[in-house]
């Protein structure tokens, strides 16, 4: 999962990525193919920056993601539902990364930070909310506009049919 917040923070941090701009088809006969559609499902993935209370989206895309696993609840977290026509679809809880380890520094509170987090789901989401435990900040996020650049490059997706 470490790795896949790595490649997830990797596109996101690039200005003109667009998930949904290539479609590559790949051997659906091939087993390493076979096992990542297993372990992954359509979903949303957004990027924030918080700064204290404050909290920035700097965007959310529609793409494969890791399907949900449970957080260990320990520590500070972030909470992100999403919604359609007002209703809860989807709830996923992560880790908040407000304190980090530095060499020669020790423990540090990372105030600033950026938070990636992917919300699996089969289904189209109106909104994100996000929550931080560490301090109530929270977040509103219109996701319509994720799924119109998806299904723009990718009209025959299931996704965009419903």
């Amino acid at each position: 999962m470490k790795h896949f917040a790595i490649l997830c923070s990797l596109f996101l941090a690039l200005p003109y990525y667009s998930s949904a701009a290539e479609s590559v088809r790949a051997n659906r006969n091939d087993s390493v193919n076979q096992w990542v559609l297993q372990q992954t499902t359509l979903g949303f993935v957004a990027s924030l920056l918080v700064d204290g209370k404050s909290m920035t989206v700097q965007r959310v895309i529609v793409t494969r993601v890791a399907k949900a696993r449970p957080a260990n609840g320990k520590g500070d977290t972030v909470l992100a539902v999403g919604l359609r026509d007002g209703r809860e679809v989807v709830r996923v809880t992560i880790q908040d990364p407000l304190y980090s380890i530095v060499e020669h520094s020790g423990l540090v509170r990372n105030d600033r930070r950026q938070i990636i987090v992917a919300l699996p789901t089969e289904q189209r989401l109106d909104q994100i909310d996000i929550t931080l435990s560490a301090n109530g900040a929270s977040a509103k996020i219109d996701a319509r506009p994720a799924i119109v650049e998806f299904c723009r490059a990718q009209p025959t997706s299931s996704f965009c049919q419903n």
